[in-house]
């Protein structure tokens, strides 16, 4: 009996829900996927219907007797390779109509529910197993709150037996040690048997975790080259990061370099994974450009507003009128020329000669 996946926590299957369940057309479905939508969308059903798991008390464990109860009980938990096959069998108490089984698979105590003195002591379980559904803790104390992860597909019981293969999956891919216990209840959830009867769940050995050696896998989003005008604002495409383990790690990436846009330049940028092994992936380098903006030149035919404008020095003039004149712009320090056409509108080129450090000695002499 295996428990398979259910990924019913995505939006974006309602539709596609829809499609098989209310038999909308949805165009280009090939009858195995047809098949698989089905037998999605009634996985999906049956965890929207699964019943509350139900919770225990002090009270419960107070008024058991739980050696007398537990003394002819077996319970088993082998590796089967891709799976955990658990086998119990409750020969003294065939009247125990509920069965929970309580996995800390993580083999820590401070994550899952938190029994707190109550049954096994202060052991946190990640995963139980009600009847035919397995819940996933979402505390990590005693508060009592768990979440249907799905519907077991068969469950082989009789009056004394109970047999489930868990995919290891399913309780995120469970490896090492983990911690087992069980409770029996009756038809109206009183506690008939638990095992083990000790202060700890059972621990049991499961095929030890591989070592994650693979290194993440980090892909530019956009193009590995940008460029942008001086002053604009850059928007980084940023990058993917996918591990064969954690899945998609993206949003803990770090970026390595900056982009200044108000200084023209070429910047690098590269993006760094790191997954929960410890290791460590670098994405292939963006480089983004920062081209240097064209500073606007002063208006066409400014002729005599050339007047209004500050820092402005007069080179020569002719009978009075305006020959050859500079201006700097006081914000970018560049230097702008003008020649009256006037005096060089029959000239068929145009010689310009600057002294830039005011040296008679040096440069070419005129």
């Amino acid at each position: 009996m295996i428990l398979k996946p259910l990924r019913h926590r995505k939006i974006h299957i309602v539709s596609t829900l829809f499609c098989s369940l209310f038999l909308m057309g949805c165009g280009g479905t090939s009858s195995s996927e047809s098949a698989a939508i089905t037998q999605l969308s009634e996985a999906f059903l049956e965890t929207l219907n699964a019943p509350d798991a139900v919770a225990i008390s002090t009270s419960d464990t107070e008024t058991v007797s739980l050696q007398s109860r537990a003394e002819n009980s077996q319970f088993t938990i082998q590796d089967t390779g891709g799976n955990i096959s658990i086998s119990i069998s409750y020969q003294d108490i065939a009247s125990a109509t509920h069965t929970q089984i309580f996995l800390n698979t993580d083999n820590n105590a401070s994550t899952g529910f938190g029994f707190n003195g109550i049954a096994w002591g202060t052991v946190g379980a990640d995963y139980m197993i009600q009847n035919d559904y397995l819940y996933r803790s979402l505390s990590n104390t005693a508060a009592w709150e768990w979440e249907p992860v799905s519907k077991l597909d068969s469950y082989a019981r009789t009056d004394n037996q109970i047999e489930i293969s868990l995919d290891k999956n399913l309780v995120g891919a469970a490896c090492g040690t983990i911690k087992a216990g069980t409770m029996g209840r009756n038809a109206s959830w009183g506690i008939e048997v638990m095992y083990p009867v000790a202060t700890e769940m059972m621990s049991v050995d499961l095929a030890a975790c591989a070592e994650d050696v693979t290194r993440p896998i980090v892909k530019l989003i956009g193009d590995a080259e940008i460029s942008i005008t001086q002053g604009e604002v850059f928007n980084d495409p940023g990058a993917s990061a996918i591990d064969d383990v954690d899945g998609d790690i993206s949003e803990l990436l770090n970026i390595s370099g900056t982009v200044n846009t108000a200084i023209a330049g070429v910047y690098s940028l590269v993006y760094i994974a790191t997954d929960s092994s410890g290791n460590v992936a670098i994405s292939p380098i963006r480089k983004v450009t920062v081209v240097e903006s064209e500073v606007a030149l002063p208006p066409i035919a400014l002729n005599g507003n050339w007047d209004n404008l500050i820092n402005k020095q007069l080179i020569f003039r002719v009978d009075g009128n305006l020959v050859f004149n500079a201006y700097q712009d006081q914000w970018s320090s560049n230097i702008y020329l003008q020649l009256n056409q006037a005096y060089g509108s029959e000239a068929a080129h145009t010689q310009i000669y600057l002294d830039t450090d005011n040296d008679p000695t040096t440069g070419y002499q005129v």
